[in-house]
């Protein structure tokens, strides 16, 4: 790339001006997507009950 020259900066930052227009567009998804991870996170967490639950029996049978 080049970063370090002038000249170049020059080029990386028009390049970025362009290509900003896409992810900008594609940030509207995975706004929608955090959704879905949220309503995931109900089930690790019911599932931190299970271990819980055979630690019992475990320590009863020694």
């Amino acid at each position: 790339w080049g970063v370090g020259n002038g000249g170049s900066v020059s080029n990386w930052v028009n390049w970025l001006k362009t290509n900003h227009q896409q992810p900008t567009t594609n940030h509207k998804q995975p706004t929608t997507n955090n959704q879905q991870p949220t309503t995931n996170d109900k089930q690790p967490t019911t599932n931190n009950q299970q271990p819980t639950t055979l630690e019992n029996p475990i320590r009863e049978y020694p």
